[in-house]
């Protein structure tokens, strides 16, 4: 709420989770316009923070959207690194497009204190959340807008540093890969959903078979786990339906 912009809710909340929620949600409305949105997230950052969720999703989700009504063909990136100091984590969030870039009058309307535009609800969010904003563009080739925001760090990736400590440890990375999650029971989907995101997938959540064979018929999808015994068609029938076939 922008007239509350003073009240700041903090909170504690998965960065992975939120950041593949924003963009499987704008994802709909990039594909419309066959627009690749890609998310690159660091896997060094920590996967617990303390913080305004919220106010962080709304102006992502604003500039993601801007993005893709400026964009007519490309892609959009989103990319999310950290720079750690002591218990907190600088988040440097960037939004680039390949959309038509901004005019220099434009830019310095947008840059100026007093401008009422599409960008003035986010500078003051960001402001709110003690945060920093800017803008880099060049017309008819792209625009990138690069977010500064410090977060309180609640849980460090464990998990990761224990893996790069052990020599003999497989990692990797699924920063550019797209994973489908069914299962007609919605714990179950949160469980997977969060022991994958660590690793960085665009993850898609759905409830049905039905609603998988429709996805999948429009988007490809890298990897696809099925619940198996689901109403209506279970994870086999929903496998039949779309020509794959059960390792023998």
């Amino acid at each position: 709420d922008v007239n509350n912009l003073d009240k700041t809710t903090k909170k504690e909340y998965n960065i992975f989770k939120i950041f593949n929620k924003i963009v499987n949600n704008a994802n709909e409305l990039a594909e419309a316009k066959n627009i690749k949105l890609n998310l690159n997230m660091d896997t060094n950052l920590p996967v617990v923070l303390e913080g305004d969720s919220k106010k962080i999703t709304k102006v992502v989700t604003e500039l993601i959207n801007n993005s893709i009504k400026y964009t007519d063909e490309g892609k959009i990136n989103v990319n999310v690194r950290g720079e750690k100091k002591d218990n907190d984590v600088n988040l440097i969030i960037t939004i680039k497009d390949t959309g038509i870039g901004i005019s220099k009058k434009k830019m310095d309307k947008i840059m100026d204190p007093k401008n009422d535009d599409e960008y003035s609800t986010i500078k003051k969010i960001v402001d709110s959340l003690g945060g920093s904003f800017e803008i880099e563009s060049k017309e008819k080739e792209f625009t990138k807008v690069i977010l500064n925001i410090t977060q309180k760090i609640i849980e460090d990736n464990k998990i990761r540093e224990k893996l790069d400590k052990n020599k003999n440890a497989i990692t990797f990375d699924l920063s550019d890969k797209k994973i489908l999650i069914v299962d007609d029971n919605k714990l179950n989907l949160k469980v997977t959903s969060k022991l994958l995101s660590p690793y960085n997938p665009q993850i898609v959540l759905l409830e049905s078979g039905q609603e998988a064979i429709e996805k999948v018929g429009k988007e490809t999808f890298d990897l696809i786990l099925l619940d198996q015994m689901m109403p209506s068609i279970s994870g086999t029938e929903v496998l039949n339906k779309l020509n794959i076939s059960l390792p023998s």
